[in-house]
């Protein structure tokens, strides 16, 4: 079966955002958040599956294009070759969505949000990303893992506020 490549972008995201959910809930324990935190600052997952990064069409380990490279130890981003690395901390997301909702409607809507940035280089807006923001390549077990450590990035006592 062969399937045109533009219908399986459109729906790659709600495949990743229904098979990963268990009732409604993403996983977040102290485990999944450490195996984040280490997808985060090395690129380096959990699963047999290697986590690799496409950037300009090069794919490559995404050890060499781990997350903290570019958006900082926690999160707040940094200006890198003259592109402004936007702040990825959580509250930025509500902020930037303007999200008046429950509290599970919104670990929802970020996450998927930022499952389509991570995986597909689209931002919040709906735009291709700038393209150094490489596009990542995981298992869904290590998606979820980083995106229980996204909901909790720059909270360690190591980070503060700008």
């Amino acid at each position: 079966m062969n399937i045109p490549i533009n219908i399986f972008i459109f729906f790659m995201p709600l495949i990743i955002m229904s098979t990963s959910q268990v009732e409604g809930v993403y996983i977040q324990n102290d485990n999944s958040i450490e195996i984040g935190k280490n997808i985060y600052s090395t690129g380096i997952g959990e699963s047999d599956q290697k986590v690799m990064a496409i950037v300009s069409g090069n794919e490559m380990p995404a050890s060499m294009m781990a997350c903290a490279n570019c958006h900082g130890k926690c999160g707040e981003g940094i200006t890198l070759q003259g592109v402004d690395i936007p702040d990825i901390r959580r509250n930025n997301h509500i902020q930037r969505y303007q999200i008046d909702q429950s509290a599970e409607n919104v670990d929802k809507f970020v996450n998927s949000k930022l499952k389509r940035t991570i995986s597909m280089g689209v931002n919040h807006e709906g735009d291709n990303m700038h393209n150094m923001m490489p596009r990542y390549k995981m298992s869904l077990s290590d998606m979820n893992h980083l995106l229980a450590y996204l909901a909790v990035l720059g909270e360690d006592e190591n980070c503060t506020e700008k």
